[in-house]
């Protein structure tokens, strides 16, 4: 590329105009290295195209130029060539579609502007399969809904936003199986509502709970790798309330005891593995109240005593 001559910038300075054809197409920061004393407030306008190379020899960027604001098909290449970004301006602002490819020519990310805002983005893994949409507002901010997706190609996430950019409404994720493993319900970016499963690596499910404002609040249910109920507990608030019975893996019941507001509240019995009652307890408000016994294996009374109110009655 042949370098404009220092005459032909010095004029450009004094009127202010800066035309050039395509061969002597410079930049602001060129000027700049030519003269470091210009004067910045000075009306630059740039005309034509710029082109520049890979120490290779190959084409590195193409920018056009309109009125001193880039205007038209933006294009930069990697090492080897290939297309690296092209996206279009008007009148200096980024408008209509933005493509950033990989030096294979694969998918990088994809992006819609409108008049230099953001509207839409997308990404993709080096397969070329979709990694994650995102949609935004006049204000930049996330609208609508955000999409996330595993390199298999299933759906990983899915949120909803509002049009303030917060999330507003469901979310939900998934596990790459395609089984959905988080439930969550956001009202302007709080949580006030989730649904959680987990899973084991062979897919059973291990744990399904039910939260509210980001406590344990409804049934939650834990699984042996079988699918065999290890625990099922009901929560309100985050406190232990209601009935709570324990198995063993082979759907024996082994301890079932009820909660009030996260205490023991009521019966308490415990079972060995031949379903024979091997202890029994009254409880109110946390405390030992009432009868209690322990028996053998066999059914046959072991002990009893008598608790009021957390102490020692009788024997």
């Amino acid at each position: 590329m042949n370098r404009p001559s220092s005459l032909r910038i010095l004029a450009a300075q004094v009127v202010g105009l800066l035309e050039l054809s395509n061969a002597e197409k410079i930049s602001l920061k060129q000027l700049e290295r030519f003269n470091p004393h210009m004067d910045k407030g000075l009306q630059i306008r740039l005309f034509g195209e710029y082109k520049k190379y890979h120490k290779n020899s190959r084409l590195a960027l193409h920018e056009p130029y309109k009125n001193g604001k880039i205007h038209g098909d933006y294009k930069s290449y990697h090492k080897n060539g290939k297309l690296k970004k092209h996206y279009f301006f008007q009148n200096g602002k980024l408008h209509g579609e933005f493509r950033w490819y990989r030096d294979n020519g694969q998918w990088l990310k994809h992006r819609r502007y409108q008049y230099g805002k953001l509207c839409s983005e997308w990404h993709y893994y080096p397969n070329d399969k979709l990694k994650c949409y995102k949609h935004y507002n006049q204000c930049g901010k996330l609208l609508a809904e955000r999409k996330e997706y595993y390199e298999c190609g299933n759906l990983k996430c899915h949120e909803h936003y509002n049009k303030f950019g917060k999330l507003h409404g469901e979310c939900k994720k998934y596990n790459e199986n395609g089984k959905l493993r988080e439930y969550e319900l956001y009202k302007n970016d709080v949580r006030v509502q989730r649904e959680l499963k987990e899973y084991y690596e062979n897919g059973q499910l291990r744990e399904h709970g039910q939260y509210n404002h980001d406590k344990l609040h409804g049934e939650r249910k834990i699984y042996y790798d079988n699918s065999q109920l290890v625990c099922y507990e009901h929560y309100m608030y985050g406190k232990l309330h209601g009935e709570r019975k324990i198995y063993s893996d082979n759907g024996q019941l082994i301890c079932h005891e009820q909660y009030e507001n996260g205490r023991l509240h009521g019966e308490r019995k415990i079972h060995y593995m031949n379903g024979q009652m091997g202890q029994y307890e009254q409880y109110e408000n946390g405390e030992l109240n009432g009868m209690c016994f322990v028996c053998y294996e066999n059914g046959q009374l072991k002990y009893q005593k008598y608790h009021k109110h957390g102490k020692l009655y009788s024997k």
